[in-house]
């Protein structure tokens, strides 16, 4: 069974962060929303990050954790409406989709 960390700054449960993480087998661990989260945790397949509420947050952590040498694949939560309109110009404005294609 593959295992999904979670890393968020909000105290809720999984299952409200991402409601579809629920339709999944797989087992959810959450962390904080800091790179030490990784240090010394169990591995994980795929690591998701919550950026619903602080985009910027999540930026600066996606580049902490790459630079850092992470080699699984990272994906960012966004709210409903945060997420780029799949446009090039909706891309170019997305701060985070900008970040990831550098």
């Amino acid at each position: 069974m593959s295992e999904v960390l979670l890393l968020t700054g909000a105290a809720e449960p999984a299952a409200d962060i991402l409601p579809s993480l629920s339709l999944l087998p797989h087992t959810v661990r959450l962390g904080p929303a800091e790179a030490a989260a990784l240090t010394g945790s169990q591995p994980a397949d795929v690591v998701l990050i919550d950026s619903r509420r602080d985009l910027m947050h999540a930026k600066s952590l996606f580049r902490l954790l790459r630079g850092a040498g992470l080699d699984l694949p990272m994906l960012a939560v966004v709210a409903e409406g945060r997420a780029p309109d799949g446009g090039a110009a909706g891309r170019r404005r997305d701060p985070l989709w900008r970040s990831c294609h550098r």
